[in-house]
């Protein structure tokens, strides 16, 4: 079609004697503005973007030794597409280095959508948490997605320390959250060996949740939504206090948003009467 309609532009050009390089310009602004009307028109096409919920979850490692900025604006920019994203670290401090990407990346989705409603809370989908064979190491796997929703909690957090017990803390949270949807736990604490009790006792309260519900087939996954809290240091990030609210999965927020319509600075008639560079911008 595009290239018939060119062939017509260009006979009916040399028919009435009309200046090629008007006549090209002309024609092919025409040609652009048929396109993109018909694009506009055709079903599925749409100014707002919608997530892919239908295609595999895009898998991002969080490597040990990285810019974790630069981290988190790929994952703020993968969520901006896709509504789920699976998150991998490996090595030391392997827990915390995935709070602190996720936390960041929520702050970087709230200013590129210009702190609009509707963003939900990034939160976190525990998949697996494993010791490997080096001390103090781990290997997380976490699925990060934009909750509509997460309850507030009623209670004041609770602490972790190196010297608290996974065992009862995770007792502790299932009796919480079972039978109560709409409840929520927090947890504070600080440091690398703290984050990977929390994901432990996180992952212990989500089996016993699994085993508990096997028959009836229900949500037994839990949402990890991280947050920073006081700032024991003004030298580095280490020393970070973190806030995790821990909850039942809900449901995923709408798609976001895309990118604003860029709006015309003049108006196109008067656009329209100007010459740029020897070319008249006229459809006439």
């Amino acid at each position: 079609q595009v290239v018939s309609a060119s062939r017509g532009i260009h006979q009916h050009m040399f028919q009435f004697g009309i200046r090629p390089r008007v006549a090209t310009h002309r024609g092919c602004r025409r040609l652009f503005l048929v396109s993109s009307r018909q694009n506009s028109t055709q079903p599925g096409r749409s100014n707002v973007r919608t997530a892919r919920t239908n295609l595999a979850k895009p898998r991002m490692e969080v490597p040990a030794r990285s810019r974790v900025y630069s981290v988190c604006e790929n994952l703020a920019s993968t969520l901006q597409d896709f509504s789920e994203v699976e998150l991998h670290a490996a090595g030391l401090g392997a827990g915390l280095r995935v709070f602190r990407v996720c936390t960041l990346a929520a702050q970087e989705l709230r200013k590129v959508n210009g702190y609009l409603p509707g963003i939900g809370c990034l939160s976190l989908r525990l998949q697996s948490i494993k010791a490997l064979a080096a001390a103090e190491s781990s290997r997380v796997v976490a699925v990060v997605a934009r909750l509509a929703e997460v309850p507030a909690s009623e209670d004041d957090p609770l602490i972790v320390r190196r010297s608290s017990t996974t065992t009862e803390l995770s007792e502790e949270l299932f009796d919480r959250l079972q039978g109560h949807a709409a409840s929520s736990v927090s947890f504070r604490f600080v440091g690398e060996k703290a984050a990977d009790r929390v994901l432990h006792i996180v992952a212990d309260a989500q089996e016993a949740l699994r085993q508990r519900q096997c028959g009836d087939h229900g949500n037994h996954f839990l949402a990890v939504s991280p947050h920073f809290g006081a700032s024991l240091s003004s030298l580095t990030v280490g020393h970070d206090e973190l806030l995790v609210s821990v909850s039942r999965w809900s449901n995923l927020a709408p798609p976001l948003p895309g990118p604003a319509t860029a709006r015309l600075r003049h108006h196109p008639k008067w656009l329209a009467s100007q010459d740029f560079v020897g070319l008249k911008w006229s459809d006439d």
